[in-house]
């Protein structure tokens, strides 16, 4: 097994996408990742970021919100496609894709062609709010491309042996996370937007979210699964955490431990 965390670029944000309430004004650097497991005889994509369209016109997307989130990426460097590039695994040996939500950040990249034979795993609630509620999804690039096959869950699936989808809703409705555990021992838990930084891995300050109350059981639910099974978490846009605790980064790959030592919040 070998796992890749891929950097898909970075958005200038204001805290408050992260935090609602704060009124600070201050401005961050909001990392974005997408992540790649390679079972030998099946590779699983966590997430595809961003779509070509927000990277060259998020004005597109976004509208009046790009003034508070303004995306810095290259499509020839930070679009999924290019960064796979970086693994030596091509796109068309992707044959499973899993969503954590369908967030033009998590999922624009969905409907490239190269999924085309792909078989996308979303949770059932999920798939149901793009419908239901639209204005929470503006980029149509979070469907899947034509000839893509599409199976919706309900709940915890495991994936492959040591590979398990966990749902986490609270920051859209049908959310979910994924959970590595090497052979060897330990692991990662990649909290995709169930938990954005170390300052929101705590039920008590979860960051922005559709069902804050939903939120916070999940919060719950990761560090639970975290001490059980003795995984690490990784945030899915904190600033600091790779650089500050040493990850490995695209195209370093994991195939063991030892993984890094969370700071302190």
């Amino acid at each position: 097994m070998k796992l890749w965390i891929l950097p898909v670029g970075t958005f200038d944000a204001d805290v408050a996408t992260l935090t609602p309430g704060d009124r600070s004004g201050r401005r961050t650097d909001c990392p974005v990742y997408a992540y790649l497991v390679d079972l030998g005889d099946q590779c699983l994509l966590f997430d595809t970021g961003c779509s070509r369209t927000l990277m060259t016109h998020p004005e597109a997307v976004l509208g009046a919100g790009v003034a508070s989130l303004t995306p810095i990426m290259a499509p020839d460097r930070d679009y999924i496609t290019a960064r796979l590039g970086a693994t030596g695994i091509p796109a068309d040996r992707i044959d499973t894709i899993a969503t954590s939500h369908m967030h033009f950040d998590h999922a624009g990249a969905n409907a490239d062609p190269a999924w085309s034979g792909a078989e996308f795993l979303v949770q059932r609630a999920e798939w149901e709010a793009v419908s239901a509620t639209p204005r929470h999804y503006p980029d149509p690039g979070c469907l899947p491309p034509t000839g893509a096959r599409v199976r919706l869950l309900d709940g915890d699936v495991s994936v492959a042996p040591g590979v398990t989808l966990v749902a986490t809703p609270g920051h859209t409705p049908g959310h979910q996370s994924l959970m590595v555990q090497f052979p060897g021992g330990g692991g990662v838990f990649i909290t995709s937007d169930a938990v954005y930084t170390r300052g929101h891995y705590d039920p008590s300050h979860v960051g922005a979210a559709v069902d804050r109350a939903a939120s916070a059981r999940s919060v719950e639910k990761i560090q639970a699964l975290c001490r059980q099974h003795g995984l690490v978490p990784f945030f899915s846009h904190d600033p600091d955490q790779a650089r500050v605790e040493g990850w490995r980064l695209a195209p370093d790959a994991y195939t063991d431990g030892p993984f890094p030592t969370p700071r302190r919040s």
